[in-house]
């Protein structure tokens, strides 16, 4: 990749934005760092180049190189979508667990807190029910939610499995719905067991 060549692509994705400074924020990437990419004083590395190509829709393969087509492969849009909401989705457990732990005046140990996020994030709770959460885990004992945890994650291994065997995309709000859906019904069983063939039975129904 030459500084020309590539300096020609960048500007041309940013004559279609509403200014540099917008270009800027939608990258996550520094005013001045753009600027100096625009006048050919440097070139990015990857992360910035990916970061670059999903933000304006184009190709990573065309803004790097100047071959294939510019637009973006729309399986690799829906995925980067995917992957935003499923940062902005953490993003708001994190604050929402936070939040409710402030409140209650509660000391909870960073082991414990990655579960109450994983839990509430893929069971797409709300924010009174991992409020709930935070308050029921904060004050039951460690051996009881160890169990549970060990379960949800033996379940959701189990439908990711699943989902690789059938050659299965889903949207993660499908895939979190599942995964709730086969968690719950193995409590409920109280062997523990989990029912790949019903995991399998909402995977068909989710295509």
């Amino acid at each position: 990749m030459t500084k020309g060549m590539f300096k020609e692509r960048l500007m041309e994705i940013a004559r279609r934005q509403k200014s540099v400074n917008d270009f800027s924020r939608k990258c996550g990437i520094s005013n001045s760092l753009m600027i100096s990419y625009l006048n050919g004083k440097s070139l990015p590395g990857l992360e910035n180049l990916l970061k670059m190509a999903a933000a304006a829709q184009v190709s990573v393969q065309w803004l790097a190189s100047g071959l294939g087509p510019v637009a973006a492969d729309a399986e690799m849009l829906k995925s980067g979508r995917q992957r935003e909401e499923a940062a902005r989705r953490l993003a708001m457990v994190e604050k929402w667990v936070e939040g409710a732990r402030v409140l209650a005046g509660q000391r909870i140990s960073p082991n414990l807190l990655r579960d109450i996020h994983s839990f509430a994030y893929l069971n797409n709770l709300g924010q009174e029910q991992t409020a709930d959460l935070v308050l029921k885990w904060g004050s039951a004992g460690r051996q009881d939610r160890s169990l549970d945890y060990e379960l949800l994650r033996q379940v959701v291994r189990t439908v990711e499995e699943l989902l690789e065997e059938a050659c299965v995309m889903l949207p993660l709000e499908k895939k979190a719905d599942i995964i709730a859906l086969v968690y719950e019904s193995s409590l409920g069983d109280g062997t523990g067991a989990i029912d790949k063939t019903r995991a399998l039975k909402l995977i068909n129904l989710a295509r």
